[in-house]
């Protein structure tokens, strides 16, 4: 059974992460310099703002540390969330669907920060949707890759991990909800399934993928293929 409904926030819920490739490739340009996206992107999501920023310093071994390059950016990145980033295309729909029909606990369990978390809140209402169940990295010790972040999230729910669905849509994400001991379920919204297993291969080689659901969008059909496998993986 089916006890935790365990959410990312960015690429799962809300749609930022066009605007972050935009923005990390306009800050990179004012340094001279390009933004490979299917190398660096990986690497950064799911991360901290400021740990996604540091590996995009030390890439291109900029004289700047993930601070202050996280500082430049920051003022323009809070304003996008404060006025436009909206819902995941098809998101509201599948996830009222998906909570009447497993009528369990919920939360987000985000790498954002604490502003950016109180603008989507403020903008969407996902306070309200998740009961305020909003959890961040910043409560934890180790951010993902590490099991910590959905640890935490299940416990404040009190619910085991091992009951619980999670989903994500980057590579240390995913690794993060396997490492937890739960079903993920992996959306192709922000990288496509091969990117995803690649790099997924990188962080831990040791992570069972038939623990995890690929879905290409928030679909009638996706939630079909996802009671399906939460009910068969949990028989």
């Amino acid at each position: 059974m089916i006890k935790g409904l365990l959410f990312d926030m960015d690429g799962v819920i809300i749609d930022s992460e066009r605007y972050n490739d935009k923005s990390c490739e306009e800050l990179l340009a004012s340094f001279g310099k390009p933004y490979d996206r299917d190398y660096l992107k990986p690497l950064m999501t799911g991360k901290s703002d400021v740990e996604g920023m540091e590996i995009l310093a030390k890439h291109h071994n900029l004289p700047i540390s993930g601070a202050e390059f996280n500082r430049i950016r920051l003022e323009t990145k809070e304003k996008a969330y404060e006025s436009h980033i909206p819902f995941v295309d098809g998101f509201e729909n599948f996830f009222k669907k998906i909570v009447d029909y497993f009528n369990c606990p919920k939360c987000i369990v985000t790498a954002a920060n604490e502003n950016f978390v109180n603008h989507i809140d403020k903008r969407l209402g996902i306070g309200k949707l998740f009961d305020n169940n909003l959890f961040r990295s910043d409560m934890v010790e180790h951010h993902k890759p590490a099991p910590d972040p959905y640890i935490y999230g299940a416990k404040q729910l009190g619910v085991d991990c091992k009951d619980c669905l999670v989903f994500e849509d980057s590579p240390s994400g995913i690794v993060s909800g396997c490492r937890a001991g739960s079903r993920v379920i992996a959306i192709t919204t922000t990288f496509s399934k091969e990117v995803i297993l690649n790099n997924i291969e990188k962080i831990d080689r040791s992570v069972n993928v038939n623990n995890i659901l690929f879905i290409d969008d928030f679909s009638d059909e996706s939630l079909t293929k996802v009671i399906k496998f939460a009910e068969t993986t949990n028989s």
